[in-house]
């Protein structure tokens, strides 16, 4: 939390920035139960809560998918629910799907690969792949 605390200072940092799975900050933040980044995000002013990831999810779609209640409820304060929410049109699931979905959802393959684990035909375990 200080490291980003440290960089939320560098004059220009872009904190909406996407890595090249759509992923803002605010997203991982989200995803991953780090509701003191999450808090810390949206203070900051400019913060884009409603950006969406390759798999047109948001913030809080990953809070939610992810049963990260912290986050979720902060991030219910600033970013609304719609009805019309969906994630990509391959899924189509909306908010409430998300949430009755175990962290093992349709999404949670794609999880692995941009985490960088890969599950091998013969393995069930999931072995860490070095990125460089």
């Amino acid at each position: 939390m200080e490291i980003m605390k440290i960089l939320l200072g560098v004059e220009g940092i872009d904190y909406n920035c996407a890595d090249a799975n759509g992923h803002t900050p605010l997203m991982m933040a989200a995803g991953r139960s780090r509701y003191d980044a999450v808090a810390e995000l949206l203070e900051l002013e400019g913060m884009t809560v409603d950006s969406r990831d390759n798999e047109r999810m948001t913030a809080l779609a990953h809070a939610i998918s992810n049963g990260h209640l912290n986050s979720f409820e902060a991030l219910l304060k600033v970013d609304s629910i719609s009805a019309e929410y969906t994630t990509s049109e391959a899924w189509g699931l909306t908010y409430l799907t998300l949430a009755a979905h175990p962290p093992s959802a349709p999404t949670s393959a794609s999880r692995r690969q941009r985490s960088g684990c890969t599950r091998s035909h013969s393995s069930r375990t999931c072995r860490p792949i070095l990125v460089v």
